[in-house]
């Protein structure tokens, strides 16, 4: 059980029952609340994996790719708020390029009280049950918008985190400008922990040269190690691995702007073998494969937690559109997203067809890019499916769908040919219906202050 403090939002921890047994396959599928999602899935994760089917070990961390580390840097305090990339993707959409582990038991301490109470107004949450195994964060920058004050952030937990952390630190995430979890990281490199990040080459180190910058320079500096990706498609990822053990993941990149400014959300669970899982991964990004380049292992990517199914899917080598495609194709009841960029067509039909069947279905599109000619807004529209835009000024960010009140899914994969067939992301589906239901909450939270479509930027087929 994580032994850390809750942040804004609060929740209470509720049990679940454990379920017995694995499919003798490895590959677990994932479950309803009262039906087993069709057999499509379980065949198509297999078809994905077919010249994979023996276990990949995950690779050992080279202790030699840590340098020393050097004294601590002083890190300036960022004066403006930069999240280059927070924009709808490109309207072209290019075609892609022809173990066991020890049982670790960091101590989580509760950040110390400052003699100061935060300036920043207070947030009361309706309490809802969550497992015990994970933890969700959402960015609030109606209220938690204050730079100088991390308290009550997603930032805070993990910052919690890197302090806790003995082992390893390993970060896949596009972009990066918070002084504060740099000071945590190059702490956590000083007593030994090994850091290490993958980032991507224009997002990540190219911009790291801006003024208001300079993060990944300082951790260098103290002997971090940090990579990119030297390629022309994006390495999009947001996932941190501690300790072998924890996994952060959602739609947060570390930057002012995706903490202060955007709307975004993070899930911490706790799970050596969802761990496996990622690091696998990092490994794979860490000896340079990426896009198209890296091999699937999508029936070594299932896991459960409690008799909550996980599976996890990476792009572009999972081929994750077709399976979301798939899952919004067989929802039963009600079908929820919201989504900074959605271009797949294949998903877009998935949910027109679904609607159109009698399902309870809403959708909020981040405002920038919903009634471009590649966007699925327009036809959803005109097809008279329940959609809005969003109302925060800056960016939702968000790239989540939960599918009849049970199954969440979640991650930094943006629902676009780009990301599908190109960039370098992750996703996680989770059935689990209190998980569900915090998310459900947040695209309320979305809901209440979103927009209707301008009609006037949308030209419909009179039929």
């Amino acid at each position: 059980m994580l032994d850390i403090p809750f942040l804004t939002p609060k929740f209470t921890i509720t049990s679940l029952s454990p379920k017995s047994g694995f499919p003798s396959n490895g590959i677990i599928p994932i479950m309803r609340s009262k039906t087993i999602l069709p057999a499509i899935l379980i065949i198509s994760l297999a078809f994905l994996s077919a010249c994979n089917s023996q276990a990949v070990e995950l690779q050992a961390t080279s202790e030699a790719l840590r340098a020393e580390a050097s004294q601590v840097a002083e890190i300036p305090t960022a004066t403006a708020i930069s999240d280059p990339t927070d924009t709808p993707e490109p309207t072209d959409i290019p075609e892609p390029t022809p173990t066991p582990t020890p049982t670790l038991e960091p101590t989580f301490t509760p950040l110390p009280p400052t003699d100061t109470p935060p300036t920043q107004p207070a947030v009361t949450e309706e309490v809802l049950p969550i497992p015990e195994w994970a933890r969700v964060y959402f960015t609030q920058p109606n209220l938690l918008n204050d730079p100088e004050i991390i308290s009550g952030t997603p930032i805070e937990a993990l910052i919690d985190l890197i302090d806790s952390s003995t082992v390893s630190i390993h970060v896949a995430s596009a972009q990066f400008n918070l002084p504060e979890v740099a000071k945590a990281l190059i702490a956590a490199q000083e007593r030994g922990v090994e850091v290490q990040w993958v980032t991507d080459d224009e997002q990540g180190l190219l911009a790291d040269e801006k003024p208001e910058n300079g993060q990944f320079a300082l951790m260098q500096d103290a002997g971090i190690e940090v990579r990119d990706d030297q390629r022309a498609g994006v390495m999009d990822n947001a996932f941190w691995v501690f300790d072998r053990r924890f996994v952060w993941t959602g739609s947060l990149n570390p930057t002012l702007n995706a903490v202060f400014g955007n709307n975004n959300n993070a899930i911490l669970i706790e799970s050596q073998n969802l761990a496996v899982i990622y690091e696998r991964e990092f490994a794979e990004l860490w000896e340079g494969e990426f896009g198209v380049n890296s091999v699937s292992t999508a029936n070594l990517q299932t896991t459960s937690e409690n008799g909550s199914a996980i599976q996890v899917m990476f792009a572009p080598e999972d081929g994750v559109g077709s399976l979301l495609a798939t899952l919004l194709s067989e929802a039963e009841t009600s079908i929820r997203f919201m989504a900074f960029s959605f271009t797949h067509d294949e998903m877009g039909a998935a949910v027109i067809e679904r609607a159109e069947f009698g399902l309870d279905v809403m959708g909020i599109f981040e405002e920038r890019g919903s009634t471009s000619e590649l966007s699925e807004l327009p036809k959803m529209f005109c097809n008279k499916l329940n959609v809005r835009v969003d109302g925060n000024p800056n960016t939702l960010n968000h790239k989540v769908i939960i599918i009849d009140e049970q199954i969440l899914i979640t991650g930094s994969f943006n629902f676009t040919g780009n990301a599908d067939q190109n960039n370098d992301a992750n996703l996680i589906i989770i059935d689990n219906a209190e998980l569900a239901a915090i998310y459900l909450k947040e695209f309320e939270a979305r809901w209440s202050e979103s927009l209707e479509p301008n009609p006037d930027e949308i030209l419909c087929e009179q039929g």
